[in-house]
């Protein structure tokens, strides 16, 4: 009987144990997978035990199967995931100094405007590789620090920001056994199951999952964000790495003698980005509060299969911002800069919040409107600080340097009010300022934002004398990478009237310009 069995499974031509390992894979059981596969629940038993032989059509489903889920055996996000994503602290202390260091090289190319010699640009492409890779490979903070150079190469599309800003998409997706094996531990099913559609092709990569387009069956298209596993180690790790974070935080706080608050505030803010279900909340804030404001567009979360590790929203639409740049016109520009920087600082001034992952990536454009993703990092203030934050805005334009000083010593900005050089300061200031100083449309460029990040980071004397508050650590990267995607398009608008509208309430009196 044995023999006859074997000599059955040679003739049908696959193992019907492979069968069953895609069946423990899904974390199905035999009745589940006859729903599956739209076959009589009975039927599966009988082709696991050599029974019956599998039919041609099913045997092809098999096959697809397997290649979907590359499966080998019954997988697990927490044991795969050690082979996917590496999470021992030696291991990542062993690589993440290199991203570092890497990145530091590039900042530093960047910074000192050098002669653009055909040595220096092979130097450049060199680390942008370097960097891409590690981050590809480590995710999380790796990924977070190789973005730096994206923020500071402002008038080079062909260097380093230009290969930097693709490392998402060059980053080592998840296999898609690895994906099913999240969703059946969220949700209790495979993707198939849960989706009318499912692309296991991921649409996007990045530091902490990876983005698939999926359809919901009442056909509404869909993007599914699938956190990779142990990706909480691995930040863990990472963050734990004290001396790896204070040369990472010292490419510009250079000034702060206690990196202590700024390490805690790193460690809050990533490990929030960890909690799809915190970001769902925040995605739903940011929704209220802009419902109905034409041009700004937010996708609406699906929150009945949204969980901690998996975020399903609306699939957004439109152009990536060098698409748009390329095809848009200048007044299609204008207006997408105006939508941009009143999401920013309405968000901040009137309800104490921002998006602090100011990535070019998480726009996509259209002509008349901007469509904002990915919240995961956000960033609330309290109404103190905010008046704060306010307050330093008004100094300015009210061309009040007692005022300014005094806000900045109190902040804890200024580390020692006699060693500290205030002229230099109050010019840096009004050079900052400079887009709201003079009541006419002014353009964003590149050449104005390298200029004003010199000033800021390379020749500020200030610089080894001033500190970071904690509150300055994600204000600093949201203002830099909101004003880098300014500057991409070059938008030419009145920014003085719009801050004044949310600094100055109505009817209160405001300062002239400049000018005047």
């Amino acid at each position: 009987m044995a023999t006859a069995r074997r000599r059955r499974r040679q003739d049908q031509g696959v193992d019907p144990a492979r069968l069953q390992t895609l069946r423990e894979a899904l974390g199905f059981s035999q009745r589940d997978l006859a729903a599956e596969f739209g076959v009589a629940h009975g039927a599966i038993g009988l082709w696991e035990t050599g029974e019956r032989p599998i039919p041609g059509p099913v045997r092809r489903l098999l096959e697809i199967y397997e290649a979907e889920l590359g499966i080998a055996a019954a997988p697990s996000s927490a044991t795969a995931g050690r082979t996917f994503l590496p999470t021992r602290a030696a291991a990542r202390a062993a690589r993440l100094p290199v991203a570092v260091a890497k990145a530091t090289a590039s900042a530093v190319f960047t910074r000192r405007r050098p002669p653009r010699t055909g040595v220096v640009a092979r130097i450049q492409h060199a680390i942008a590789r370097e960097v891409v890779e590690t981050a590809g490979e480590m995710k999380g903070l790796a990924m977070k620090i190789a973005q730096i150079p994206g923020y500071l190469d402002f008038g080079d599309t062909d260097g380093v920001r230009a290969q930097v800003s693709s490392a998402t998409i060059r980053s080592h997706p998840m296999p898609p056994s690895l994906v099913a094996a999240i969703f059946i531990e969220e949700l209790g099913r495979g993707p198939r199951r849960v989706f009318a559609e499912w692309s296991s092709e991921p649409l996007a990569t990045a530091s902490i999952g990876q983005v698939h387009r999926a359809r919901l069956v009442d056909g509404t298209p869909v993007a599914v964000k699938v956190q990779y596993p142990r990706i909480v180690d691995a930040l863990e790790a990472d963050l734990a790495n004290v001396d790896m974070i204070r040369r990472a935080c010292k490419l510009v706080y250079r000034g702060s003698a206690d990196l202590a608050p700024v390490v805690d505030e790193l460690r809050v803010r990533f490990l929030e980005e960890c909690d799809y279900i915190r970001e769902a909340e925040s995605q739903e804030a940011f929704r209220r509060i802009w419902s109905g404001r034409a041009g700004v567009e937010i996708p609406a979360v699906i929150r009945a299969l949204s969980t901690r590790r998996i975020l399903v929203t609306e699939m957004a639409a439109g152009d990536s911002l060098d698409a748009f740049v390329a095809r848009s016109t200048q007044a299609a520009r204008n207006r997408a800069g105006e939508l941009l920087f009143d999401f920013a600082f309405e968000s901040l001034f009137r309800h104490g919040i921002f998006n602090a992952d100011p990535h070019p990536a998480n726009y996509l454009f259209d002509d008349g409107r901007v469509t904002f993703i990915d919240f995961g990092c956000v960033k609330r203030l309290s109404p103190e600080y905010v008046a704060t934050f306010k307050a330093l805005a008004r100094a300015i334009l009210e061309r009040d340097r007692d005022r300014l000083e005094e806000l900045g010593v109190g902040l804890g900005i200024v580390r020692d009010p006699d060693r500290f050089d205030f002229d230099a300061q109050w010019t840096l200031s009004q050079s900052l300022y400079e887009p709201y100083l003079y009541d006419r449309a002014l353009k964003w460029t590149p050449e104005y934002l390298a200029r004003t990040w010199r000033m800021t980071w390379v020749e500020n004397p200030n610089r080894l004398r001033s500190a970071i508050p904690p509150e300055w650590v994600f204000l600093s990267r949201f203002q830099w990478g909101l004003f880098a995607v300014l500057a991409k398009l070059r938008a030419e608008v009145n920014w003085r009237r719009r801050l004044l509208d949310l600094v100055y309430e109505p009817g209160e009196r405001r300062p002239p310009p400049y000018d005047q």
